[in-house]
């Protein structure tokens, strides 16, 4: 049996390496090691991952608009069943924002 060729208990210490690393080595597992790392990562991480159950998609997607600046991109895990990208859609058309210009859609798949 050979050396792992990586101090694997040294990503410990480098959180958003260990994230690459384990998004590498395990992309089913991508949900999970994104909300991980943000919920220790950053500060009041968990507020980011946990929503409030008493506003539907569209108000806390406006909600995200309204907290966010243009130098931040946001990212959304979309669900089966849900229809993020419609809601995104109208949330945009309050804000002013016009699609492919001011904002835009990338699939990962």
């Amino acid at each position: 049996m050979s050396k792992i060729p990586l101090d694997w208990t040294g990503l410990k210490k480098e959180p958003f390496h260990k994230m690459l690393v384990d998004m590498s080595l395990r992309h089913d597992r991508m949900t999970a090691v994104l909300t991980n790392f943000i919920c220790r990562t950053l500060p009041s991480g968990s507020s980011y991952i946990e929503y409030d159950f008493a506003l539907n998609s569209i108000e806390i997607l406006d909600q995200c608009i309204s907290d966010s600046i243009v130098n931040t991109p946001i990212y959304f895990i979309l669900n089966p069943g849900a229809n993020d990208v419609v809601d995104q859609d109208m949330i945009a058309v309050k804000h002013s924002f016009h699609k492919g210009i001011s904002y835009h859609f990338n699939h990962l798949e």
